[in-house]
């Protein structure tokens, strides 16, 4: 697995590396604390996704077969997969649920990767990008699943402590899990004070349902208008890892 050394190392030459950390300054004194947000819309796809990509690529670019990589993705995850493969010249095929947001779907076919809708959720995307991989023979990059996808998220988090080591509490949104991992790995060896929030969109309740131990309905409909959050269907393997306090 990659260290968090070695993907900051990776990332430590991009442009856009560290994004701006800045403080919510009106929200905040709504609220009476000090708010910061980790802006990652700052990089060049949008999204956090981007650096566990590039990482992922770096490290494992020698393990991909000719046929490249598939991957399911609402938008962003494909979005940073496509512009990492291009960069290694790695041919990449994104399935996307169908009504995926267009113009998500179209900065994707821009980056070079191949593109296919399919299913009506990103969890039916997903079982049949993983069953396309197969009959192409080709890499199946499940997003949560990766551990490098995690350690490029997980640089997020050392930005921030560099920036200043005393956090009280950090809210993180939690998808497949990736994020939250790679977040939470950080603040538990550097800042252990440090109370880690995951946050899981209350119409796609899965997650959230798996971390605590409970029962959740993989054929439950999904009501969030945070696409990336959208998860029907827990990665056990990732859940596994993540003991909530």
């Amino acid at each position: 697995m990659t260290s968090l050394a070695s993907a900051s190392q990776i990332l430590g030459n991009e442009p856009w590396t560290p994004t701006p950390f800045l403080p919510a300054l009106i929200l905040g004194n709504r609220l009476g604390l000090e708010l910061w947000l980790k802006r990652e819309d700052c990089t060049p796809v949008g999204s956090f996704k981007l650096r566990g990509a590039l990482v992922a690529m770096e490290r494992l670019r020698d393990q991909i077969p000719d046929a490249g990589i598939w991957v399911a993705s609402a938008g962003n995850f494909g979005l940073a997969v496509a512009v990492a493969g291009a960069r290694h010249g790695v041919r990449v095929t994104v399935v996307v649920p169908k009504g995926a947001t267009p113009s998500k779907v179209e900065r994707i076919r821009l980056a070079g990767a191949d593109v296919t809708e399919y299913g009506d959720d990103f969890d039916e995307a997903k079982d049949f990008a993983r069953s396309g991989a197969s009959r192409a023979v080709a890499a199946f990059w499940e997003d949560g699943a990766v551990p490098e996808l995690a350690t490029g998220a997980a640089t997020m988090a050392a930005e921030m402590l560099d920036q200043s080591g005393s956090w009280d509490c950090v809210l993180v949104p939690v998808g497949n899990g990736s994020l939250i991992k790679g977040v939470a790995s950080v603040f538990k060896d550097r800042s252990p004070d440090t109370h880690v929030v995951g946050l899981v969109a209350s119409g796609a309740p899965a997650m959230h349902q798996a971390m605590t131990g409970g029962a959740w309905n993989e054929r439950a409909n999904i009501s969030t208008l945070a696409d990336g959050l959208a998860v029907r269907v827990p990665i056990t393997g990732i859940v596994k890892e993540l003991e909530p306090s």
